[in-house]
């Protein structure tokens, strides 16, 4: 899976909460989610340590927000690496690039890696994952999603780029890409990760 950085998402203009458009790639979408609710989280900034409401990502601009299931994660590693190479990209269209862990386990790790070249933020108390529908893996679940194709063709990429990971932190949390411009609408695979 490589991200093509010529790529342009369509515009929906269907508000985030109503939107249910065939997500790209076949993965869940949200639906029903109350982002202006949902704005009003408060996630920790990791380079300043101040608390802010995860809508301030977007008041300003549109923006780009991916939810890591977990900092060592090597699936969330790789990604975070590829969407990075959106990043110039997506300054050059006013579009802001952040990313958000659910705990503060293994993010020094993630920072020394460089994995990710957008602002990084923790959802310290997974409210934002909560609101946004993101799952959280059971034993029953957590196996099969590991092994799934699409998870191992990823994990085969990111040995290949040498890109490792850990088991370290909440494995049974899952995370996604919300893509979301200042208006509320939605423009983009607002999709959440199957793995």
């Amino acid at each position: 899976m490589v991200i093509d950085p010529n790529w342009n998402p369509p515009k929906c203009n269907r508000s985030v909460r109503n939107c249910n458009t065939p997500s790209p790639g076949g993965g869940q979408r949200p639906v029903d989610m109350d982002l202006a609710k949902v704005g009003y989280n408060l996630v920790k900034c990791i380079r300043t340590g101040e608390m802010v409401e995860l809508r301030s990502l977007w008041q300003e601009q549109d923006c780009v927000i991916f939810f890591l299931r977990r900092f060592g994660c090597q699936v969330c590693r790789w990604t975070a690496r590829e969407i990075s190479r959106l990043k110039e990209a997506f300054e050059q269209n006013g579009v802001h690039l952040a990313g958000v862990g659910p705990e503060e386990l293994g993010v020094k790790d993630f920072m020394e890696g460089q994995y990710f070249k957008g602002d990084l933020y923790i959802d310290e108390r997974k409210q934002c994952y909560k609101d946004l529908g993101f799952k959280r893996y059971n034993t029953l679940n957590l196996l099969p999603a590991a092994l799934s194709q699409k998870v191992r063709q990823v994990a085969t990429q990111a040995n290949k780029d040498g890109i490792s990971g850990n088991f370290s932190g909440d494995v049974m949390q899952s995370g996604g890409l919300l893509i979301v411009s200042k208006d509320l609408t939605c423009v983009g695979p607002c999709r959440r990760q199957m793995s």
